[in-house]
């Protein structure tokens, strides 16, 4: 056995029980986690944090006996081998999640002795229930996870299909029709706040950073042409749930996964072509989304100016349309006439197009912040809603801006300790208190749990180490999934969903109803290393 954690290539694991209870439990969260409530959607976030504590404890316990029982029943067992054996195949990322962990855990003493008290750092209750015990129970799901996904057939349909569930639920929801009576009892403001089970719009926003690019992941990835058909309708729901839950940070992640997973399709003319057939299928559901809004006599929570864009610009439907159908038919052709064009030179300018591509609007973009953001007098263009995204103030993105700069100053203020270690997991709250009249007069909000960004969020909370081992930790799982997706299918797939989510990240908030699944799916990505999960069993599968 090497060190990179594969099994040697001609043995073939059996499916045991411990494998089937981590089965049973990732199933469990994407069919079961996304849809619980006890108190309706307002306690979605406090329901969610107490299930999955309660099936990760469970889903431990249950491996942890057969792993045992596995183990003593070999003739000749060797525990300290064994142990030996366990600490050779961990990797980099493996490594990094027990050190985040770890942070966390010496961060709540260091806060703990300037006088907080620990449990309220142990269950997160200063904040979003992202405290010692949520990294806990991450840490081990991670570990469950990556060691023992089996992956057997169905199972990633499955997701889809708990994913598209929730999804579509939430979209009759932003249309006021209740299906599950979740509303009943609630204020209209309330009502206008929350959506389907999942709980605000941003929540919702964050899953769908997960969803969507699975489901364009699976339709580029599948070679059964049902399969194929449950992706592109999973595609279409995701991209109308990413319209109504309305959140700039959402389209953010999505779109930069998506195009992650352009430049992995830009070296196959076959899965360039379903690629471009995804985003026929994202420009359709918009329009069937129009149709819908007709039929509801514009009956909704609200569009943001953004996400009227894909709703009620028929620009998009015109002319963007067309030019994705062309581009299929044109891939489609030089496909079936392969021996008329020089095909490696084709994939190769593809690839490099869409680096410098990506290239510019990274320039492009850092260029117009500078610009805009210290430009003297911006009042002229205040209206202009393209380049306010540009002016970065107080007001900036939903007045994320107050947010991050008022965490910067905090930062500035800390002693060395808490420069190292922060002021304690999930403990922004207290933090923040000092700017909270501020906060009311300007915004007529009178606290914030949160930073408005995991990166400024972990920064705050957990000092400069915390968030180091966290940034860290991301491009780690980010390049060794691209490092995988060259060869599995399944890899390729969750690569796409860990680049969205984290980027999504850089303007969203941390909680337990939607990093449970990032760090599934970083789990899920780091299992293709086994022979169970290698390339030919998965495509074998997909």
């Amino acid at each position: 056995m090497n060190n990179n954690n594969s099994f040697e290539p001609n043995s073939k694991t059996p499916f045991l029980l411990q494998h089937s209870v981590v089965l049973i439990y990732t199933l469990s969260m994407f069919l079961v986690f996304p849809y619980y409530l006890t108190q309706k959607y307002n306690a979605a976030r406090t329901d969610k944090y107490q299930l999955f504590l309660t099936i990760t404890t469970i889903a431990m316990i249950c491996t942890l006996m057969f792993l045992l029982s596995d183990y003593f029943s070999r003739k000749g067992f060797n525990i300290k081998a064994s142990i030996k054996e366990i600490i050779r195949s961990f990797n980099c990322v493996d490594y990094l999640v027990i050190l985040f962990f770890a942070v966390n855990l010496i961060s709540s003493v260091f806060a703990t002795a300037n006088g907080g008290s620990f449990w309220d750092y142990f269950n997160g209750s200063l904040g979003r229930n992202m405290g010692v015990w949520v990294q806990l129970m991450l840490m081990i799901a991670y570990f469950l996870v990556s060691r023992l996904f089996y992956l057997r057939k169905y199972v990633l349909q499955l997701f889809m299909l708990g994913m598209a569930g929730m999804t579509l639920l939430a979209v009759l929801n932003f249309y006021h029709i209740d299906p599950l009576n979740i509303y009943d009892g609630y204020s209209a403001s309330i009502v206008n706040k929350f959506i389907s089970t999942i709980g605000n719009k941003n929540m919702l926003s964050a899953m769908i950073c997960v969803a969507l690019p699975y489901s364009v992941g699976m339709s580029l990835v599948s070679e059964n042409i049902i399969n194929r058909i449950i992706a592109y309708v999973s595609v279409g729901i995701q991209f109308m749930g990413l319209i109504v839950a309305t959140s700039d940070g959402g389209f953010l992640g999505c779109f930069i996964g998506i195009f992650a997973l352009l430049i992995f399709a830009c070296r196959d003319l076959k899965r360039l072509f379903r690629f471009f057939v995804s985003l026929a299928v994202m420009v359709f559901s918009s329009r069937l989304l129009y149709f819908f809004d007709l039929a509801m006599d514009g009956n909704n929570k609200g569009y943001t100016s953004f996400s009227k864009l894909f709703v009620y610009n028929h620009t998009v439907w015109l002319i963007v349309l067309p030019i994705i159908i062309a581009l299929c038919s044109l891939i489609y052709y030089i496909s079936i006439n392969k021996e008329r064009f020089n095909i490696a030179l084709i994939k190769k300018v593809l690839f490099i197009s869409v680096l410098v591509i990506l290239t510019l609007i990274i320039v492009i973009s850092a260029v117009l912040f500078v610009y805009i953001s210290n430009l003297d007098n911006f009042e002229p263009y205040k209206d202009n809603e393209f380049l306010s995204f540009f002016r970065f103030d107080d007001d900036w993105g939903t007045h994320r801006g107050f947010f991050w700069i008022r965490s910067f100053e905090i930062i500035g203020e800390y002693d060395f300790r808490e420069f190292l270690f922060g002021s304690g997991p999930d403990s922004f709250k207290s933090e923040f208190y000092q700017y909270n009249s501020e906060l009311l007069e300007k915004y007529n909000e009178s606290s914030s749990n949160a930073a408005h960004s995991v990166y400024i969020n972990y920064f705050v909370t957990l000092g400069i180490w915390g968030f180091a081992v966290y940034v860290i930790l991301v491009i780690s799982a980010i390049v060794t999934g691209a490092k995988f997706a060259l060869k599995n299918p399944l890899a390729l797939v969750c690569f796409g969903v860990i680049v969205s989510f984290a980027a999504q990240d850089l303007v969203n908030i941390a909680n337990p109803i939607n990093t449970p699944w990032f760090i599934i799916m970083i789990a899920i990505c780091q299992s293709t290393r086994k022979q169970y999960n290698s390339t030919e069993e998965i495509t074998n599968l997909i």
